[in-house]
């Protein structure tokens, strides 16, 4: 049985638009506090540099984390907001290598709809991870 999301119990639309995406981001991940919250590129790239510190300070609560990021960020493609597609490209996708040696692992954690806008992004504007193929 596959668990709801956050987005999903909150009763909130998957159809998030670019307006709403921090508030949704926020729904999703209670953890998680923008530093800009007015910006929503500022605040995803930011939750990136957020899990790359999680990352170094604390494996297990890392893993987790990533696993409900990755939840949200498949769920926001599903939008009919071209901006939203553009705010995970840019704002998330383009942040993976931050990850460091930890980048090719979410790549390969991705859903398939955001698994399309990082192919889309790498055609686009070359790798995002050198290790990923």
């Amino acid at each position: 049985m596959v668990e709801p999301s956050r987005l999903q119990v909150a009763n909130l639309s998957a159809a998030m638009d670019y307006e709403t995406s921090v508030d949704d981001m926020k729904i999703a991940l209670p953890w998680y506090e923008p530093d800009n919250p007015d910006l929503p590129h500022v605040a995803l790239g930011s939750l990136v540099s957020n899990l790359a510190h999680e990352r170094t300070a604390n494996r297990v609560r890392y893993a987790g984390r990533v696993a409900n990021v990755l939840r949200f960020i498949e769920e926001a493609p599903a939008s009919t907001d071209v901006r939203v597609d553009n705010l995970i490209q840019v704002s998330f996708i383009e942040n993976l290598h931050l990850l460091r040696d930890g980048c090719a692992n979410v790549i390969s954690r991705l859903g398939p709809r955001t698994t399309k806008l990082h192919a889309d992004y790498e055609n686009e504007w070359g790798k995002v991870c050198p290790e990923v193929s």
